[in-house]
C-alpha cells in the first residue's frame, strides 16, 4: 500500500497535502490505491472562507483513515473554533443592538419631521403641502386639481432654494401663475364646480336646509366665504326657498361672473321641490 505523503508541495497554500483553496471554492481530493482520484468541492460563498477549509480538511482526513487506515493530518485541525464561533455570535449580537438603535433614531426623527410639518402647514395656504419625509426629502408640494383634472404637479426642494422659507415662497409664486394660466375665477381660490353632490337635498349647491332655515353659502377667497340664512318660519317654506336661491344666484354672478342658477333652472328646481 502507497504511504501517504508527510512534506507539503512548496505551491500548496493551505498546509495539508490534497487540500486547495480559491477564491470562490476549497478544493480537496485523494487518490486510492487503485489509482481512481475522489474530490469535492466547499463553497466559500456558502460556509465562509475559514469553515469551508475545515470541512475540506475533514474530508481529506476522514479518507485517508476509509483507504490507508490512518492519517497524517493531525485532529485539532477539523476541530471547530469555539472563538471564532463566540465572535461571531458577540458581533451578530452587536449588530442587531446598532440596527434597533438605528430604528429607533429613524422614528424619533420621524415625529420630530411631522411635528414641523404641522407647524409649517398653517403657513402654506391653498394648494400647497409641506413634505417632511426621511425618504422622499423636504419640501413644498403645489398641486392643484380641478374636477379631477390635474392642473400642476410641482416640488419645491428647501436643499434648492437654501431654505424652507425660500422654497415656500418659490411655490407661492408658482401657484400665483398657474391660477392665471388656468384662468382660475379668483386668486388663490377654487374653480366654480358645476358638479352636485349626492348628500345634497336641495338640488342647488351651497344651499342646504335645516329644521327652520335655509343656509346659503358661497366661497369668495381662501378660508373665507360668505353665507346667510333665511327663516322659513318668517318666510314660509317655498318663499324662503326662492329667496336662498336668489341670493346665491346673486353671489355666483358677482364672485364667478357666471351662474348655474338661470331663472329657467331655478323653476325647474321649485316645480321638482313642491
Amino acid at each position: 500500500m502507497k504511504m501517504l505523503p508527510k512534506q507539503v508541495k512548496k505551491s500548496n497554500k493551505t498546509g495539508i497535502t490534497g487540500v486547495a483553496v480559491t477564491d470562490r471554492f476549497c478544493h480537496c481530493y485523494i487518490v486510492n490505491d487503485s489509482g481512481r482520484r475522489s474530490s469535492k468541492k466547499f463553497s466559500t460563498a456558502r460556509y465562509g472562507r475559514d469553515e469551508a477549509l475545515r470541512l475540506a480538511i475533514q474530508w481529506r482526513r476522514d479518507n485517508e483513515l476509509k483507504i490507508h487506515g490512518y492519517s497524517v493530518i493531525p485532529e485539532q485541525l477539523i476541530q471547530r473554533n469555539v472563538w471564532h464561533e463566540k465572535s461571531t455570535r458577540e458581533a451578530e449580537s452587536i449588530r442587531q443592538l446598532l440596527k434597533l438603535a438605528a430604528a429607533e433614531h429613524r422614528q424619533n426623527t420621524q415625529r420630530e419631521l411631522a411635528q414641523r410639518k404641522r407647524n409649517l402647514q398653517k403657513t402654506a395656504g391653498k394648494y400647497i403641502y409641506r413634505i417632511d419625509d426621511l425618504d422622499a426629502g423636504h419640501g413644498w408640494l403645489l398641486r392643484i386639481e380641478m374636477q379631477k383634472e390635474l392642473l400642476c404637479d410641482m416640488f419645491f426642494r428647501d436643499s434648492r432654494y437654501g431654505s424652507a422659507d425660500e422654497a415656500l415662497q418659490s411655490a407661492r409664486t408658482e401657484r400665483e401663475h398657474q391660477l392665471r394660466l388656468h384662468d382660475l375665477p379668483y386668486a388663490r381660490g377654487r374653480r366654480f364646480s358645476k358638479g352636485l353632490r349626492s348628500t345634497n337635498s336641495t338640488g342647488v349647491t351651497g344651499l342646504c336646509r335645516s329644521a327652520s332655515y335655509y343656509h346659503c353659502y358661497i366661497p369668495v377667497t381662501p378660508n373665507k366665504r360668505k353665507t346667510r340664512k333665511i327663516s322659513i318660519n318668517k318666510y314660509g317654506e317655498k318663499l324662503a326657498f326662492r329667496m336662498a336661491m336668489e341670493w346665491r344666484q346673486e353671489m355666483e354672478i358677482e364672485v364667478y361672473g357666471d351662474t348655474v342658477l338661470t331663472d329657467q333652472r331655478m323653476k325647474e328646481i321649485s316645480r321638482s321641490q313642491y
